[in-house]
């Protein structure tokens, strides 16, 4: 009997020693401690570093020339729309659906706000089909690395990124949660 209390007791060390590495608890002396100031992006639009901001919509709603947008605002650090603050940096487009379409938007939208794309040099950068997906192995390295000196990276469409998991296939969570631990990487 003595030896099955002694195995159990190990087994609950282990257990507890396996649930604290899982669970990293904040006790009101950590909860009390002020929390740094957040480097918004946007922040009228509430987008700063951390989990992935999605624009939805219907197909042809907008939503690539809205980021398009956001990209020239944030390599130019001109307001958005000519309404919302942004924090300058780096933008990068990562586009697996529209090709040229996404390069003559840029400069349509560049022209008509006066920008000079080739000025703008590695402040916003596109990659048109990439060669690689969400859904394979090692593309968490590749994003980290491509992304690390960005302040806006943008995965067009979501779901033109995938090569094998379907929209509603509940392995599309892993791959949103991928790309959060991007963003907190980089």
């Amino acid at each position: 009997m003595g030896a099955v209390r002694a195995k159990e007791h190990a087994d609950g060390i282990d257990f507890e020693k396996d649930v604290e590495s899982k669970f990293h608890i904040l006790y009101g002396e950590d909860l009390a401690k002020p929390l740094p100031p957040k480097p918004w992006l946007v922040k009228g639009l509430g987008i700063a570093p951390g989990p992935p901001t999605i624009l939805g919509g219907a197909g042809f709603g907008g939503k690539t020339m809205a980021a398009q947008a956001m990209a020239l605002s944030v390599a130019t650090g001109q307001k958005l729309w000519g309404h919302f603050d942004v924090r300058q940096g780096e933008a990068l487009h990562l586009d697996w659906e529209q090709d040229e379409l996404t390069v003559r938007r840029y400069q349509r939208m560049a022209r008509s706000a006066k920008i000079d794309l080739a000025s703008l040099r590695r402040l916003l950068g596109a990659s048109l089909t990439p060669n690689a997906s969400l859904d394979d192995e090692g593309t968490e390295r590749s994003l980290t690395y491509l992304c690390k000196s960005k302040a806006l990276c943008i995965v067009d469409s979501f779901r033109g990124a995938f090569r094998r998991a379907q929209e509603n296939d509940s392995t599309v969570y892993d791959h949103l949660a991928m790309l959060k631990r991007v963003s907190v990487k980089t």
